[in-house]
């Protein structure tokens, strides 16, 4: 079964219409979705091909086979269950994903999305952090197709917004304002959102031979306000271990 249609100038492929009442807005399903069933709303949370058939129970399968003895991974998976199993306990509630590269983030953060998707039969919506400035800034055309408020609308309408690789890039002044106007709208109206990120809290460390070479904070990528801003909205979980992309290759490549 076909998502929403994406041509659709009343949600623009989100399934979703915001209405205006007395000064306050409100998403309603639009009629191009007005039937969508699981599947349905599956496709229209534009999962990367990649990641579509991501659950909580393959998470498992690829942390025995990569991590047997990974206590901090099941302990990760017992908490992204344990949040699918109480939504909507508590509405603007999130969960804050961090790790280093490779270690099944995305991949659990989409079987959340994922579960909340069949489950409890709420819409979502999946977006890398930085396929969403490049497509604002397109918006800034003279002859761009939509507009800033359109390509926005999904991202704010969405029950579980998944944002994926936060920090990736660099908080210039525009980039930040972006992100706290995104953040903070979906906070103010009690959505979910769901983030990944490659950078976590603690000090930085200098560069110096006996430190290691020197990484930064998420604080220090996407400053100190939003930073504090998602310790109000997200439970953190840290998935600890090595990069299982750079495992899968070594193994495909020995003779």
């Amino acid at each position: 079964m076909s998502g929403p249609d994406a041509s659709c100038p009343d949600c623009a492929g989100a399934g979703l219409r915001i209405h205006r009442r007395d000064g306050f807005e409100f998403a309603a399903p639009c009629p191009c979705a007005v039937d969508a069933g699981p599947e349905r709303r599956l496709a229209a949370a534009r999962l990367p091909r990649r990641y579509a058939g991501c659950t909580l129970e393959n998470y498992d399968a690829i942390r025995d086979r990569f991590d047997p003895q990974g206590d901090g991974k099941r302990q990760a998976c017992e908490q992204a269950r344990r949040f699918v199993d109480q939504y909507p306990g508590m509405l603007d509630a999130g969960l804050l994903f961090t790790g280093p590269c490779g270690v099944g983030k995305t991949h659990l953060a989409v079987a959340v999305l994922t579960a909340l998707i069949r489950r409890k039969g709420v819409s979502g919506l999946f977006i890398d952090f930085r396929d969403l400035l490049k497509t604002i800034q397109e918006t800034f055309q003279a002859d761009a197709p939509l507009s800033e408020s359109q390509v926005l609308r999904p991202v704010f309408a969405m029950d579980v917004l998944l944002l994926d690789d936060l920090g990736a890039s660099k908080a210039t002044d525009w980039v930040r304002d972006t992100l706290e106007y995104i953040i903070n709208r979906r906070y103010n109206e009690e959505r979910t959102t769901l983030f990944t990120t490659n950078y976590g809290d603690g000090e930085a460390r200098g560069a110096t031979r006996e430190a290691g070479p020197r990484f930064e904070t998420l604080e220090e990528r996407i400053g100190v306000r939003l930073r504090s801003r998602l310790h109000q909205m997200c439970a953190v979980i840290e998935l600890p271990g090595e990069d299982h992309r750079r495992t899968v290759a070594q193994a495909a490549h020995r003779w």
